[in-house]
């Protein structure tokens, strides 16, 4: 992936910071959304764009609101930034035995921001840098923790695109609402607050662990609540000296890669909806289908309330299916899809949101199949029809991040298929990033 190299370093008395592991820190002049003008950008000691990280965001408190040029530097005031200023952020993480190096974002907002600020943010971040989808997550303290909570709790669509949140001394109000979202997505949630905060009540914490808790989460929400009369819980969370059982609040965020469907009736391989001329395609490949019914796929207009477009009887295969289905009339700019499987005593699973954008040539983008596939096999890339001609960037990453292959194709004017001749790969689960100038998808492909 090219990153986009014209964004311009901000005239400070110092723009980019080296610690003494090697790591960069360094102030960004970039319009995000409407309420953004620069950010703080961490890349790790090694950073290439020939691999993928975890990314964590950080956003801050009302105290450092500000211009994003001029006024950035108050990021480094507190909270990861100023961790990250002082040398102390670890230049990797080991969890199960793996290292990992974290990308950090950390945008300053203007003004209080909202919602769609921070869905802004997270799509910049996805689209600019080369991201771990599994592994984006959220913190912040006081006003920032206070829109995560809100985001996380908007839509099942925000809270999956994240994979876990730290909300610190968060200014929000919890709804059953915003509770069962969190609950239902899956998302991993650890939150940290001042018993004696006397600017924030400790209740707005307490109430949303025990809302999201009597959801009955597959993974339950956790608190620490430190006994100090303050509103700074962020100087204790943020030190990677700081731990809960066992893990600081880095290596807790890394135990959560991705949702544990291991003990779920259908195991997907692929699950992805794209733009096919007028109309839009959700496509899901199973690897194991075990004791289920059949699977609804649900459609939205705003990511939010959803109803049923298709039911689909389960082929119940032990070696898995490609399922398909073909929305003719999809909503006239974004549409949402939701896929719910059915056991046969009605219990069900929700998989993540996926959307397709009609308005737009970056929601036709080429589609890579077969899938599974086989070791040292032909893939084949296809262009939509009515494109026009592009040159797409392939590349192939292992479980682990890295990259084991790559390519550049050209596409003829209008539908053409190319093949890519894959390495000889060892089985099991790879992920497929496609760019096409500054649109990326990404998808899994299972290789057995």
């Amino acid at each position: 992936m090219q990153h986009i190299y014209t964004l311009v370093l901000i005239t400070l008395c110092s723009c980019i910071f080296f610690n003494a592991n090697g790591q960069t820190h360094t102030a960004r002049q970039q319009k995000i959304g409407g309420n953004c003008n620069g950010y703080y950008e961490y890349l790790p000691e090694g950073y290439t764009e020939d691999a993928t990280y975890p990314v964590l965001i950080f956003l801050h408190g009302a105290d450092n609101l500000g211009n994003g040029t001029t006024q950035l530097k108050n990021l480094l005031a507190n909270g990861v930034p100023k961790v990250i200023d002082d040398g102390d952020f670890p230049k990797s993480f080991s969890v199960d035995g793996q290292a990992h190096r974290y990308i950090v974002i950390s945008p300053q907002f203007a003004a209080w921001p909202q919602i769609a600020d921070l869905e802004d943010v997270v799509s910049f971040v996805r689209s600019e840098y080369p991201v771990n989808a599994d592994r984006i997550f959220l913190t912040g303290p006081s006003m920032g923790g206070g829109l995560i909570w809100d985001y996380a709790g908007e839509s099942s669509r925000n809270a999956s695109a994240i994979r876990a949140i730290v909300p610190v001394c968060g200014v929000s109000d919890v709804t059953n609402a915003k509770a069962k979202i969190i609950a239902e997505s899956g998302l991993a949630v650890w939150a940290t607050h001042n018993t004696g905060d006397d600017l924030v009540d400790v209740a707005k914490t307490t109430a949303y662990i025990e809302a999201i808790n009597a959801q009955k989460p597959d993974i339950d929400a956790m608190v620490t609540l430190f006994d100090t009369v303050s509103h700074d819980a962020w100087t204790k969370t943020y030190n990677p000296a700081f731990r809960e059982n066992g893990y600081n609040i880095y290596e807790w965020m890394l135990l959560h890669p991705a949702r544990d469907e291991s003990t779920l009736p259908v195991t997907l391989s692929s699950y992805r909806a794209f733009a096919s001329g007028n109309s839009a395609v959700v496509e899901w490949v199973t690897t194991e289908e075990i004791n289920h019914d059949f699977f609804v796929v649900e459609r939205s207009a705003d990511g939010v309330t959803f109803s049923a477009l298709d039911t689909v009887k389960a082929i119940k295969s032990t070696t898995g299916y490609a399922y398909r289905t073909v929305d003719s009339n999809p909503y006239r700019g974004m549409t949402f899809y939701r896929l719910r499987q059915v056991d046969f005593d009605g219990s069900f699973h929700l998989f993540s949101v996926v959307r397709v954008e009609m308005t737009t040539v970056a929601a036709q983008m080429p589609v890579l199949y077969p899938n599974p596939v086989a070791g040292a096999s032909v893939l084949k890339l296809k262009w939509p029809a009515n494109m026009p001609a592009e040159k797409a960037k392939v590349k192939m990453f292992n479980a682990t991040g890295m990259l084991v292959a790559t390519w550049e194709v050209q596409s003829a004017t209008g539908a053409a298929t190319k093949d890519l001749q894959l390495p000889n790969l060892a089985a099991g689960q790879y992920t497929l990033r496609i760019s096409l100038g500054r649109h990326h998808i990404s998808q899994v492909l299972l290789v057995h």
